[in-house]
């Protein structure tokens, strides 16, 4: 008998997961939106849609969606590389995972690659703007995530025997 590591696993899942969709209430203006993953599940976010508007402070700000760890450490930023001015109103932002590149244009949404990645409970996910401003708002917002429970009644993360594994998984 020998230890192995078992878990989740880029790009694909271990074990069955299942999509959930979340239509959260917008944040504060001013404030930008955080989703913490809950403490029963794995999660990853698969699509993400945002409407932006800035208010009339003069400062540039640039909007991402932002993967980080429990003490609010950001590990990976998916933006557009523009910037919104002063201004702007309603400005709809489509995160999508099976994008590989940025598009957008006058009076269109702004269209951004998304990475996947699995996120542990804790983990966050913001949808952040650079240099916010009082009135800033972020709106509609919409998650598309797949989620995998973990602990006694969801798969095994870290290091389990192999017998236990074979036990559990493959021979019912």
């Amino acid at each position: 008998m020998r230890d192995v590591t078992t878990g989740l696993l880029q790009p694909f899942g271990w074990g069955l997961g299942y999509p959930d969709w979340i239509d959260p209430a917008s944040p504060a203006a001013g404030a930008n939106f955080v989703h913490t993953v809950g403490g029963s599940h794995y999660e990853r976010l698969i699509a993400a849609t945002a409407t932006v508007t800035t208010d009339a402070n003069v400062a540039n700000r640039f909007v991402s969606l932002d993967y980080m760890n429990a003490r609010g450490v950001t590990y990976a930023r998916n933006g557009a590389g523009l910037v919104l001015t002063a201004s702007t109103s309603a400005t709809v932002f489509q995160w999508n995972s099976a994008r590989t590149v940025a598009e957008w244009a006058a009076g269109t949404p702004v269209l951004v690659p998304l990475m996947l990645a699995f996120c542990p409970p804790g983990f966050m996910w913001q949808i952040t703007l650079d240099n916010i401003q009082v009135g800033d708002a972020i709106t509609a917002v919409h998650l598309w995530v797949e989620k995998w429970p973990t602990g006694p009644r969801g798969y095994p993360q870290g290091m389990v025997t192999e017998v236990e594994l074979l036990d559990e998984h493959e021979l019912g």
